[in-house]
């Protein structure tokens, strides 16, 4: 008697069954698929992928705290850092650690997901915004750069106004002086973070045998 061979994949899913992981599969793709985002984004995108593995808290428990537990471990202290990553990255890597995330925010109240992303995207920025201020400080001589909290927050206050910048003003209503804080604490860890200057490439050695030069 000749048997047929079954192929489970592609039998009927048996009653019951949970169809979470073949959906998440689906949603993720291939492992050798490139990360969604843009090319510039996509070793800050793995960066975060793999703190969010890192991290103790499982998909369906990340909220706002460890997602900001996740950024302060992925920072490095040096200029443009935050500037450098986009709010999409961040999004992006969210979704892909928990893809179940949005409809559990939606089901928990209306708009739920849209607040919690408002707030992810609202914190990159103002990462952006004390790390510009904090470089402007540092672009001050040491000997001309502000000493204290006060002082700090006198100067940056009178910098804005003179560029017309009202942001400051809105930052410091919202945050209050641990914007201050803040910018002081990044400018010193900018400051102090060792500087590496990258060399031109060594040379690869030749393989084979040299030949010899006629004359």
């Amino acid at each position: 008697m000749k048997l047929e061979r079954q192929h489970p994949q592609n039998g009927p899913v048996r009653a019951g069954a949970s169809t979470s992981a073949i959906s998440r599969r689906s949603d993720r793709g291939p492992l050798f698929d490139l990360p969604p985002v843009e090319p510039s984004q996509q070793a800050a995108f793995l960066r975060l992928m793999s703190g969010f593995h890192s991290d103790a808290a499982a998909p369906d428990e990340l909220d706002e705290a460890v997602v900001f537990r996740v950024l302060r471990e992925f920072y490095e202290p040096r200029r443009g850092f935050w500037r450098a990553l986009e709010a999409n990255t961040v999004m992006e890597a969210i979704h892909c650690y928990a893809p179940e995330l949005r409809a559990a925010r939606e089901c928990a109240s209306q708009g739920g997901y849209a607040a919690f992303a408002w707030q992810m995207e609202s914190g990159v920025f103002m990462l952006q915004f004390l790390e510009r201020y904090a470089e402007r400080l540092l672009d001050i001589p040491n000997e001309g750069r502000p000493k204290g909290q006060t002082a700090a927050w006198q100067w940056l206050n009178d910098d804005c106004l003179r560029r017309g910048e009202i942001q400051w003003v809105h930052l410091m209503e919202c945050v209050g002086e641990r914007a201050v804080t803040l910018v002081l604490r990044m400018a010193r860890a900018i400051e102090l973070a060792p500087v590496t200057t990258l060399g031109p490439p060594a040379e690869r050695p030749r393989r084979g045998r040299a030949r010899k030069r006629s004359v």
